[in-house]
């Protein structure tokens, strides 16, 4: 998981890097448009990152987080079209992720008995 975990973080750095350069440039702009671009993508980047950091504590909220921080940001940065791509592999890379760890079993049934 290093590698998408990586992929998550800088997808959400990203986002969060986009957003303040957004925000700080449309700084004179109106209520809306702010809420926009932070909502979208300084609001967007803090979900994904806390997504891809919680992926591994729990999996099912990191994931959720993470997807919808993905989405979100998307809407800012779909004239883009390599951003969204990149927020889709992440999100691929994230749902694929299989343990590849050693699985340890122990069988129920005992052998023979020695004597």
């Amino acid at each position: 998981m290093p590698a998408t975990r990586t992929l998550g973080l800088s997808l959400g750095a990203l986002y969060v890097v986009l957003g303040t350069i957004e925000l700080i440039t449309h700084r004179n702009d109106t209520v809306g448009a702010l809420l926009f671009w932070g909502g979208s993508l300084v609001g967007g980047g803090a979900l994904v990152l806390t997504g891809t950091l919680l992926a591994n504590l729990h999996r099912p909220l990191g994931l959720s987080l993470l997807t919808v921080g993905a989405v979100v940001g998307m809407n800012a940065t779909v004239w883009t079209v390599l951003i969204p791509l990149f927020a889709v592999l992440v999100l691929v890379r994230s749902y694929r992720y299989e343990d590849a760890g050693l699985m340890v079993s122990q069988s129920s049934v005992e052998g023979p008995a020695q004597v």
